[in-house]
């Protein structure tokens, strides 16, 4: 095996052994069979059930954002606000890829921009399998956010 390569197994080798021992230390002490219980057992709380794994909150989503609005001023402060989480693609449509929580913090910070009775705003929420099969004519062109390494 080359050194290079030999180097590599090494600190692959070091990784698992040391993701094997974060688990080991979330992981709840070992009881003895037979011992009493250390402290009040809590039963699990329902939301927790419902939370996202740690694998898939992180995971990016394509979201088209679509809005119309009446107002210059708050069709404006629409847009800003847009601008920063994704790319125009036409007047009043962006293409967006983020988190769950970005998506969330993006609505909370629309809904307080715009006036429900007279604004309009749709997030469509676009699946992997969707992604392909958008068709483009023109000028057109998808954004897609570069993917980072870290190693």
């Amino acid at each position: 095996m080359p050194p290079d390569d030999k180097r590599v197994a090494e600190a692959l080798a070091k990784l698992k052994q040391r993701f094997a021992e974060i688990d080991n230390e979330s992981a709840p002490p070992a009881r003895r069979p037979g011992a009493a219980p250390q402290g009040p057992v809590k039963a699990p709380h329902p939301a927790d059930a419902e939370k996202v794994p740690p694998a898939q909150r992180n995971r990016r989503h394509w979201v088209v954002v679509s809005y119309d609005t009446p107002n210059d001023r708050r069709r404006t402060k629409v847009m800003k606000t847009l601008e920063g989480y994704g790319h125009r693609v036409q007047y009043s449509v962006f293409e967006c890829e983020l988190r769950p929580a970005d998506l969330e913090k993006l609505k909370t910070r629309l809904k307080a921009l715009i006036q429900p009775e007279e604004d309009d705003i749709r997030f469509y929420d676009l699946c992997e399998n969707c992604q392909g099969k958008v068709t483009m004519l023109g000028r057109a062109k998808m954004y897609r956010q570069v993917g980072s390494v870290v190693v």
